[in-house]
């Protein structure tokens, strides 16, 4: 089984907090508010009450769901990259 935690927070603090339980469980960041690895039943509850202490009395929304393997055989990624920004003086690269 995968498990997917996604997040919307609006405190900085809880916010790392969230991002530091999803590393320490192995979880890998695939969008910005978004993580995903794998994971059993027994994990998923653990890494609930994780993520509801880190929320603690913060504004926000934290999902934590599982996903059966073949759920994630039917994802369809769809993907531009995103253009290389430019700095203060108009050069390419990273900002």
């Amino acid at each position: 089984m995968y498990i997917l935690v996604m997040y919307d927070i609006g405190s900085n603090a809880a916010r790392r907090r969230v991002v530091r339980a999803c590393k320490d469980e192995g979880l890998r960041r695939v969008q910005y508010s978004v993580f995903v690895g794998t994971a059993g039943m027994e994990q998923h509850e653990r890494l609930s009450e994780v993520m509801r202490v880190a929320l603690g009395d913060a504004p926000g929304v934290i999902h934590v769901m599982p996903l059966h393997r073949e759920s994630l055989k039917r994802l369809t990624e769809i993907f531009n990259p995103w253009p290389e920004e430019e700095d203060e003086d108009g050069h390419q690269g990273a900002a």
